[in-house]
């Protein structure tokens, strides 16, 4: 039986010309009719493929099932008779393309694929048109591309995977994009519960973790090969800082190579001394390693203004990124946030760090400008990215999609007023100073009896004066060093002066007062009137203490040295960390055990709240005597 082929183009039936097979009534109606009038095999409804043969000399046109291409083969492009196929297909992210095929003949010349798009908004770009292997693979763009009335015309060498993505529809997308992620910002409970290998192990080690309530963070307490870790998820819908102390070790994230290098960049300083802090975008992930060394472990999670620019160069980069990748694959998109990381605009965002921002309306105001930054500096980074000829003819387009995403703003930017500025924090436990460490017990703390003269009060050789000579100094009430263990061992003078353990010479008018009994370094002073005997203290204390890694730590003599939320007063000043010896109204050390401990932490402000102190072990202790 014949086929009869009919030119959807230019069919015509009852007086009714079919100038747009796209149309799905005119498509059906007139099957329907083909159907009865023409006897032909198998003929159905609508389908998703279509196949028209092809042969050398022959114009062919054929049209995909639902109206979306149209496909023009010249008779001196095909060298032998075949098939011409073309299927919908869609890609993994629900965009509707077409799968255009030759079936036993190859393209040897140009054809003309014609794609009815409609007409354009005023300065809308051409429609982008890319080609693929297949609906998943990376795409190509084309570049032989025209707007012809209602039509968007490309001439091709080649058949694949074809796709049409208006300009308009993109940055309805993107729009669409970046509002959800302002959505995000009043939600918690972004990323996911993290996992730590050797939970039960590290609880049976002695240590342990305790944080604040709620969703802001995930976080878990685990033991690897090498030493305890922490975990922990930025839960919140935009970033935060991650302030930790020096018991605790970075060891990584899953932040993106890109964001990774912001947050490097706009790292603020740590509100304690001797703390560090890293930045941590939503949902992502990072890691700690506890020091066995240290004594101090804490995590305090919150937003700050430096992550409210990490978030706002997140949210503007993002919408870059997104629209490239719609139209170019994730290989356009990583070449745009590579040239990301390189930007020089991004130094203006460095100096935003240190902002003092006062209330939700500041909040709101300073996110809004910083996102407008954020997109301006995309911009320029998009402009200067090596991008290649094929696809260096987006750039316009995709700048032209983000302008119209910029009149959209002002409708959601006032989600950030919802920015929850509550910090989250996490209190790593470590084990008391009776229990075994990594199979180390405790340790007896050992007694030193510091002495830095001779019988005549002259130091001895090895200890060293750090004033030059000797000065006056007042000890009109004289009284035994607090931590004497033996005769005329005094404390004079003002806190300032540092005379705390002077050792009274045979002329009863001159001191060596001991400082520093590891450096060996000593004041000397004179004094205006003789002293008269010296008794012991009647309960010696060490004037310093050794803690078990080996940090150095310096009794209180009076000054101001912060304060915090839990009343909690400084004893010993520790030399090169950012904690102090704790005390409440008894003793500073726990001599109720041969291994001494003192509790550890930070101090402050008055109402600032710190983490809860830790148990230290006193390797040594240090108090004075007379010399022999």
């Amino acid at each position: 039986m014949e086929l009869i082929e009919m030119h959807p183009l230019s069919a015509t039936f009852a007086g009714y010309t079919a100038v747009r097979w796209g149309r799905r009534g005119i498509r059906n109606t007139l099957g329907a009719v083909l159907c009865l009038v023409l006897v032909i095999s198998g003929c159905s409804g609508q389908s998703g493929s279509e196949e028209i043969e092809v042969s050398p000399g022959k114009h062919t046109v054929g049209h995909s099932a639902d109206g979306g291409v149209t496909v023009d083969i010249p008779g001196s492009s095909v060298t032998s008779e075949g098939a011409l196929h073309i299927d919908s297909a869609t890609t993994p992210d629900g965009r509707h393309g077409w799968s255009i095929e030759l079936g036993g003949t190859e393209l040897t010349g140009a054809a003309t694929l014609r794609f009815p798009v409609g007409d354009l908004e005023p300065g809308e770009p051409v429609p982008v048109v890319t080609y693929a292997a297949n609906p998943e693979a990376e795409p190509t763009v084309a570049t032989d591309v025209r707007y012809d009335s209602g039509d968007v015309v490309v001439t091709t060498d080649h058949f694949s995977f074809w796709l049409v993505d208006r300009w308009n529809d993109v940055r309805a997308s993107a729009t669409s994009w970046l509002r959800g992620r302002f959505d995000d910002i009043a939600s918690f409970g972004y990323g996911a519960q993290p996992t730590c290998p050797g939970e039960r192990e590290v609880r049976d080690a002695g240590f342990d973790a305790t944080s604040d309530q709620g969703k802001r963070v995930y976080w878990c307490l685990g033991q690897d090969a090498q030493s305890p870790l922490l975990k922990a998820v930025n839960a919140r819908g935009y970033g935060v800082s991650v302030e930790y102390t020096p018991g605790l070790e970075f060891a990584g994230s899953d932040r993106k190579d890109w964001i990774g290098h912001v947050a490097d960049l706009l790292r603020p300083a740590p509100i304690n001394r001797g703390n560090h802090v890293e930045l941590l975008p939503s949902g992502s992930e990072i890691e700690f390693d506890v020091i066995e060394n240290s004594t101090s472990d804490g995590v305090m999670i919150r937003p700050e203004p430096a992550s409210y620019l990490l978030t706002a160069l997140d949210f503007g980069v993002g919408t870059y990124a997104m629209a490239i990748e719609r139209v170019g694959g994730s290989g356009a998109a990583d070449k745009f946030l590579t040239a990301m990381e390189g930007a020089s605009c991004l130094s203006s965002f460095s100096k935003m760090t240190s902002s003092d921002l006062d209330g939700a309306g500041e909040l709101t105001q300073f996110f809004n400008t910083a996102l407008n930054m954020a997109l301006d500096c995309a911009e320029i980074a998009l402009e200067e990215a090596d991008l290649g000829p094929v696809l260096a003819t987006i750039i316009a387009p995709v700048i032209w999609v983000v302008d119209g995403v910029r009149t959209a703003i002002d409708g959601f930017i006032g989600a950030a007023e919802s920015i929850d500025r509550n910090g989250y924090q996490i209190i790593v436990h470590r084990p008391t100073a009776d229990t075994e460490v990594a199979g180390s017990p405790a340790a007896d703390t050992e007694i030193i009896e510091v002495v830095a003269v001779d019988d005549a009060g002259e130091p001895l050789p090895d200890w060293r004066a750090r004033n030059p000579r000797r000065t006056t100094i007042d000890c009109s009430y004289p009284f035994p060093s607090v931590s004497s263990r033996g005769t005329d061992v005094v404390t004079c003078g003002s806190t300032a002066d540092a005379a705390h353990t002077c050792w009274v010479h045979t002329d009863r008018q001159s001191l060596t007062c001991a400082i520093d009994p590891w450096k060996q370094e000593y004041s000397q002073y004179q004094l205006d009137e003789p002293l008269g005997p010296v008794p012991a203290a009647e309960k010696a204390e060490p004037e310093w203490i050794e803690l078990d890694d080996g940090t150095h730590c310096f009794r209180r003599h009076g000054g101001a040295w912060g304060a915090r939320a839990d009343d909690l007063a400084g004893a010993y000043y520790c030399e090169g960390v950012d904690y102090f010896v704790l005390v409440d109204e008894g003793p500073a050390i726990d001599t109720s055990t041969r291994q001494w401990t003192v509790r550890v932490g930070e101090m402050g402000a008055p109402d600032e709240v710190f983490p809860a102190p830790t148990v230290a072990r006193v390797a040594r202790a240090y108090f004075t005597t007379s010399p022999d």
